[in-house]
């Protein structure tokens, strides 16, 4: 079977994370670009040097990635957010392009970002994860990482993404997580198609 590349990305507390997982569960190979992402702001030498560049030494710790401080400042300036997008994108890329090359299949990449990484351009689909804003706050909110107006700042910051995405011409498909009892069905559904 030729590979096939399937998107996966929604807002924050949509559930890609949870579609992720039973794929997973399922057999499926699933590159998660936030923790690829974590994990090269943590090893990548040439990603470091340049997010301290960009954005201060205060950034990495005794070596250690200072995600508090850094979400601090790209949540709050949209040029370094771009910025910083734009390197650790890059980066994820790349990397996502080298794993990819091996496979045959169906192959997923989730990201919350996937229009605007240029990642939606390297997809045969994207499924697009959703449920309504409230229950969206809620599941983020219980995870306990992160404060009410912290999260509605990364709302915001979001609120664009799937406009870019439709202007892309990559297929989309919805999956409605407002509840998991259709959730199994519907992957389902598309991995038929």
């Amino acid at each position: 079977m030729a590979r096939k590349i399937i998107g996966i990305t929604g807002g924050i507390g949509a559930g890609k994370s949870v579609v992720s997982r039973i794929l997973r569960g399922r057999g499926y190979p699933v590159f998660d670009c936030d923790y690829e992402a974590k994990v090269l702001m943590s090893c990548n030498k040439d990603l470091i040097r340049s997010l301290i560049e960009l954005v201060g030494e205060a950034t990495y710790i005794n070596g250690e990635l200072d995600r508090a401080y850094l979400a601090s400042v790209i949540f709050t300036d949209a040029e370094k957010r771009a910025a910083v997008n734009k390197l650790v994108h890059t980066a994820v890329r790349q990397e996502f392009i080298r794993r990819a090359q091996d496979t045959s299949g169906l192959f997923f990449v989730e990201a919350a970002i996937m229009a605007s990484s240029g990642l939606a351009a390297l997809c045969d689909g994207v499924w697009v994860v959703d449920a309504p804003d409230g229950l969206r706050f809620k599941r983020a909110l219980e995870r306990g990482s992160i404060s009410p107006e912290d999260l509605r700042k990364r709302f915001e910051s979001q609120s664009n993404e799937l406009e870019i995405l439709k202007q892309t011409g990559v297929p989309t498909c919805l999956i409605d997580n407002s509840s998991t009892s259709r959730l199994c069905e519907r992957i389902d559904e598309l991995i038929d198609r």
